[in-house]
């Protein structure tokens, strides 16, 4: 095999990522059943994602400084054996029926999936040297996002009632993985590439351009987060609750279509006008959504929204790669930390206002209806707020590449 060849890079984009939400999915069609297995409450049951996103907030930082010292390639292995160690942990607090060993599992594979989105697209940023190549490596990372969550969903939904069967799944492909990276790619060295590469880029960075992707990045996990992290509960509200890994399947779908566009879609449409559509979409479907007209109506908002959020990671990936010029691995860090932390603030506020208005004898049409209700509106505040931040650069977010 030929060391360091560009599909190799795109193989392991696509895998990587495909880890990483294939860890997250995987427990939601199975809220319910855990929540059954541990005798837990639903608000300590949204622990499961509320520690992925935890994690993912404040362990980048760190990854980037390990990715720094060691480089990209032993990074990369290192948190795969993590991710795997997380989920064999799991897999004995089933046996032993503690919730509290399955959190200490889930934390250790988390620590790993946060590593896993900054190393990639540091990684991305000094290997792709042309921007067709930058632009492939940063749309397959959300489809192998997208995949991996689609797969996740499907085959869950086939384990409900067996989850130590269905844990040894992740366990084998993260070891094929391990072994593909390992005998693939010889070592990258972060920093000392980065600089080389700031100097011949000699390109100056617009603070509020990097900080307006921030919002933007937080704005999209955060709608993306309230379309699967309590759904089985959404779909409950129209006694569809055996239906959700099929609805998650459909989204992922989407999602991985989604992010194969942004390749296709910049060549005809600006930055600006995907970002227009991205919040008319979320804020009409979250309304939709608050409504309970029909199911098939929620599926149709669901699905536009999940569309609409593979467009948006794969476009924001790309414009990333192109406002960050210096401490791009800090950067890269930083920002993966911000998009998780929109699905923590979801995750975290959603599972204990589900909690108390269920105590308190509403059902799950009117909890739903307060939830997307506020996320429409707390959509339409993010958005002033990024609008008025990319305004003094108008020139950038209008081109079309």
């Amino acid at each position: 095999m030929v060391l360091n060849n560009k599909r190799n890079f795109f193989i392991i984009d696509f895998f990587v990522a495909f880890l990483v939400v294939f860890g997250v999915v995987m427990f939601l069609p199975m809220f319910q059943s855990l929540q059954n297995i541990f005798g837990v409450s639903v608000s300590s049951i949204a622990w499961l994602p509320n520690i992925g996103y935890l994690s993912m907030i404040l362990f980048p930082a760190v990854a980037g400084k390990v990715m720094s010292k060691v480089g990209a390639k032993k990074s990369l292995l290192l948190f795969i054996v993590v991710w795997i160690i997380g989920i064999s942990v799991e897999i004995i607090a089933l046996n032993t029926v503690s919730y509290f060993m399955f959190c200490g599992g889930r934390l250790i594979e988390a620590l790993a999936e946060a590593s896993f989105f900054p190393i990639l697209l540091s990684m991305n940023k000094i290997v792709m040297k042309e921007e067709k190549d930058g632009k492939l490596g940063s749309s397959l990372v959300e489809i192998g996002s997208a995949i991996g969550g689609l797969v996740a969903a499907v085959v869950a939904g086939q384990f409900l009632n067996s989850p130590k069967t269905f844990l040894l799944i992740p366990i084998v492909i993260g070891a094929l993985t391990w072994i593909f990276v390992f005998s693939s790619i010889s070592e990258i060295r972060i920093e000392e590439n980065h600089q080389s590469s700031n100097e011949l880029l000699n390109v100056k960075e617009n603070k509020l351009d990097y900080i307006s992707l921030l919002f933007m990045i937080f704005m999209t996990q955060i709608t993306f987060a309230a379309s699967q992290v309590y759904l089985s509960y959404y779909m409950e509200s129209f006694n569809a609750s055996n239906s959700t890994g099929l609805v998650i399947s459909i989204e992922q779908i989407l999602i991985a279509t989604g992010a194969m566009s942004p390749m296709l879609l910049l060549r005809y449409f600006s930055f600006k006008s995907i970002r227009n559509t991205l919040i008319g979409v979320f804020v009409v479907c979250s309304i939709i959504l608050s409504q309970h007209i029909s199911l098939p109506l929620s599926i149709l908002a669901l699905s536009a929204i999940c569309f609409i959020v593979g467009i948006g990671f794969s476009t924001l990936n790309i414009y990333l790669s192109k406002t960050v010029v210096t401490n791009a691995s800090e950067k890269i860090s930083f920002y993966t930390a911000v998009r998780f932390a929109g699905g923590f603030a979801l995750s975290f506020f959603w599972g204990n206002y589900i909690d108390k208005y269920k105590a308190l004898g509403y059902n799950y049409i009117k909890i739903f209806n307060n939830l997307y209700m506020m996320m429409a509106v707390l959509v339409v505040i993010i958005s002033v707020i990024v609008i008025i931040m990319q305004n003094p650069n108008k020139k950038f977010w209008s081109e079309k590449n």
